[in-house]
């Protein structure tokens, strides 16, 4: 659970947006403690997308077709 590091590894270039992503991350911790066959190296690297519709607001991402 615990972050150790954050960054932004590729921007809108719109720095609000880097913002709101990087804290959205520090509001979301202490993360649950990930299983203990993925830290056999000590540290645990995770990346996430976060991505934002044109009003600056989250949008959902999904890779499941709309359900009928």
């Amino acid at each position: 659970g615990k972050i150790i590091n954050s960054k932004i590894m590729r921007s809108p270039g719109i720095s609000d947006l880097n913002n709101a992503a990087l804290r959205s991350l520090r509001a979301a911790s202490p993360l649950p403690a990930p299983p203990s066959s993925l830290l056999v190296r000590g540290t645990l690297v995770y990346q996430e997308t976060w991505l934002f519709r044109k009003d600056g607001r989250f949008q959902l991402r999904s890779l499941a077709l709309p359900q009928e």
